[in-house]
């Protein structure tokens, strides 16, 4: 009996120690690694939307790779605002779980919209690009600049509003922790929420798994043809392409016929598959993670496996802010026009500085 009571006791100390470390381990990812991440992301962002400000925007893929770095520094902001939280428990504990819950609603929730806004812009500009491939004649008269901002601000305009609903499920109270001695600010489910649950609960579901599903498949299909006409520009070239005769001159001498892809186009395609890999690895473990909450009910906020479903809610904010931190620096190094646009933006600043 004594025996049983003492394994007893062993196995839920174990449990109680396995949770403080998950709490633990998410604190310090969800809190310090995610502000070195999001104070990053904030510089490589706004050079990004400087370096592409001063090329101009008379092309769409500036507009959209613009677009996309405005997404990803207001994720920066919001995560930093969110996880303000942590230098606030250095001071006190109760203000600073206080702000955790105050800016959930508000920061966190639209930070995850904004997610999702990215994934469904990149999927269209990754299928704009394709299509511009496949009929580059066609194409590039039907999406004008003008067009790919107008489309833009549509896609992001119906993200938004169809998964706003998500901000309006959680309300805040105020009640006194014993355990902290305090009055703290709480996060509970809303009226809204427990009135329309029914309706709330599936639709949100839906959506939030078919926005990056969808995604998904966009932009996997677009890369392989990306790739797939890559492959055959440079099997072209190997080839030393096709010579046609030109009869009309002295002894049939021959011309090179001009392939489809320019040496920009190459270029510009070959970035965006770069930066399209990155989203397409940041959405596999976001599909398994709705996947997760379909097996498992209870593995969601406020649900039974709570601890879990944050830990891997802070591994996807992880990837994502190292994505929004890296696009800067993938455009550095594969396009020569916005290194040579960055560089010559640093020297200007450089030489502004030592004259003042």
């Amino acid at each position: 009996m004594n025996q049983s009571l003492d394994l007893k006791h062993i196995k839920n100390a174990n449990a109680i120690t396995t949770e403080k470390t998950i709490v633990y381990v998410n604190s310090l990812l969800d809190v310090w690694l995610l502000l070195i991440l999001s104070s990053v992301g904030i510089v490589t962002n706004a050079m990004t939307i400087a370096v592409f400000r001063h090329q101009g925007w008379k092309e769409g893929v500036n507009i959209s790779m613009t677009t996309i770095a405005l997404l990803d520094l207001i994720r920066c902001v919001l995560t930093i605002l969110k996880r303000i939280h942590g230098f606030i428990e250095l001071i006190s504990v109760a203000d600073g779980v206080s702000w955790s819950n105050l800016t959930t609603p508000n920061a966190e929730f639209v930070n995850i919209l904004t997610s999702y806004v990215s994934f469904a812009l990149l999927a269209y500009v990754s299928l704009e690009r394709c299509l511009c491939v496949a009929m580059p004649f066609t194409m590039k008269t039907v999406f004008t600049p003008k067009r790919t901002l107008i489309i833009l601000i549509a896609i992001a305009a119906f993200v938004y509003l169809s998964l706003a609903v998500m901000c309006f499920n959680f309300s805040l109270d105020f009640v006194f922790s014993d355990e902290l001695n305090s009055t703290i600010i709480i996060l509970v489910r809303s009226d809204f929420y427990n009135t329309h649950r029914g309706v709330v609960d599936p639709y949100l579901n839906s959506m939030s798994m078919l926005v990056p599903t969808v995604s998904f498949i966009v932009l996997s299909v677009s890369s392989l043809i990306l790739l797939r006409q890559l492959k055959t520009s440079r099997d072209a070239v190997s080839e030393n392409k096709t010579n046609e005769p030109v009869l009309n001159l002295p002894n049939h001498k021959t011309v090179k016929t001009t392939f489809r892809f320019s040496k920009r186009e190459k270029q510009v395609t070959k970035m965006l598959l770069v930066v399209v890999s990155f989203y397409i690895g940041n959405l596999v473990p976001r599909v398994t993670w709705f996947v997760g909450q379909f097996v498992e009910p209870e593995f969601r906020a406020l649900g039974e496996f709570q601890d879990f479903y944050m830990m891997a809610v802070t591994l996807m904010f992880i990837l994502d802010l190292v994505h929004a931190s890296a696009n800067f620096f993938i455009f550095y190094t594969m396009s020569s026009g916005f290194k040579r646009t960055f560089d010559q933006l640093m020297t200007c600043s450089s030489q502004t500085s030592l004259q003042q």
